[in-house]
């Protein structure tokens, strides 16, 4: 007698069907997309999204005013520089030959100047510098430009008995840093000591161009 074996079913899962693990992992990450992010997940977002543009912000403005102190400065440079270029020319056009036919030889070897503190200088360096301060003189050089009160560029010509040389010209060109000015109670003791006179007194912030100037005729005056 014949043996009947039943046909053994393996059982499929349906396409459309998942486990119930499957089905409650999915549903807790639907459920936390649409969630969305936590109050202090916001927070620290924020945080730190403000920290980057304000350091952003800092070093902008930072950049900006030390590109404009720098160019302030360089436009300092280029005035006093071309100041002493024309004083340096004037002086070369100042020549014995000149001076003799201006009948001026006597005053340009001793010459003889009053200051505002009344102190008489005399010498070729004393002439030369009322040549160049006198606007009625053709070899007159106007001062530079002072760029505003807190720049403050000066200039000023000492001679004789300051330096202790009667043929020798300080030009000296003071100016008060750009990028660190002084407040107003500074600038006022800074001109009261230069009214003063103490010319060797600095303040913070400040800075001096100096220019050593012999004229070119002084040799002359030993002749005399």
């Amino acid at each position: 007698m014949g043996e009947f074996f039943l046909p053994i079913k393996h059982t499929l899962p349906l396409p459309g069907l998942r486990s119930r693990k499957h089905c409650t992992a999915i549903q807790q990450i639907q459920h936390k997309s649409v969630q969305g992010f936590t109050l202090i997940e916001v927070l620290l977002a924020g945080l730190i999204t403000v920290m980057t543009m304000t350091a952003v912000a800092r070093f902008s403005v930072s950049a900006i005013a030390g590109s404009h102190n720098k160019a302030i400065r360089s436009n300092i440079e280029a005035e006093i520089l071309d100041n002493m270029e024309r004083i340096q020319q004037k002086d070369s056009q100042l020549t014995w030959m000149s001076i003799k036919d201006a009948q001026e030889e006597i005053e340009a070897c001793n010459s003889q100047i009053t200051t505002e503190s009344d102190t008489t200088k005399n010498g070729p360096a004393a002439y030369l510098s009322s040549k160049l301060n006198d606007e009625n003189s053709p070899y007159f050089v106007s001062k530079p430009k002072t760029f505003g009160d807190k720049i403050n560029l000066q200039r000023k010509i000492i001679t004789g008995l300051d330096i202790s040389n009667t043929m020798t010209a300080l030009i000296i060109y003071r100016f008060n840093m750009p990028d660190a000015m002084l407040d107003e109670e500074q600038r006022t003791q800074m001109e009261q000591s230069r009214n003063e006179g103490d010319e060797n007194n600095f303040y913070p912030n400040e800075e001096q161009r100096v220019l050593e100037l012999n004229p070119n005729y002084a040799p002359h005056c030993f002749q005399l």
